[in-house]
């Protein structure tokens, strides 16, 4: 992804994508046209530079935290990160809510295994749900 950095106040503005032509803020009659993809390209005030792009791995433990974006003036490059952030209670609450809903079923199901369960002397349906709260406690 493209990032268009303003040289006087060090700020960078998102383009979106990887661009072959653009018209700079000032600039007025047409598009500067850039061969191909290399970067960074100078134009004066602003330099065009590819964002290094990181996206740091999730586990059961963390989330999708915020998109940070890191200008270093100094090497003109820019770095976006997709952050990852550990999760809270209510997310840990969340997952174990959605984890039994999952491995529950569908109240009908549900419905038709208690019934089987009365006509054929069984204990399916509660040994299912038993299993499903004992692999996912509550914290």
């Amino acid at each position: 992804m493209d990032y268009l950095y303003k040289k006087a106040d060090g700020s960078a503005t998102s383009l979106g994508k990887t661009v072959t032509r653009l018209q700079l803020p000032e600039q007025t009659g047409g598009d500067v046209v850039f061969p191909g993809n290399q970067r960074p390209v100078d134009l004066g005030d602003y330099v065009l530079v590819k964002a290094i792009e990181v996206t740091e791995s999730l586990s059961d433990s963390t989330k999708r935290g915020p998109t940070t974006v890191a200008i270093d003036t100094d090497a003109v490059t820019v770095t976006v990160t997709e952050t990852a952030v550990d999760k809270d209670a209510d997310d840990l609450a969340n997952d174990v809510s959605a984890a039994r809903v999952l491995g529950y079923g569908l109240i009908r199901d549900q419905l038709d295994e208690i019934y089987w369960d009365n006509v054929n002397s069984t204990t399916i349906w509660k040994d299912k749900i038993a299993a499903v709260k004992k692999a996912n406690p509550k914290a």
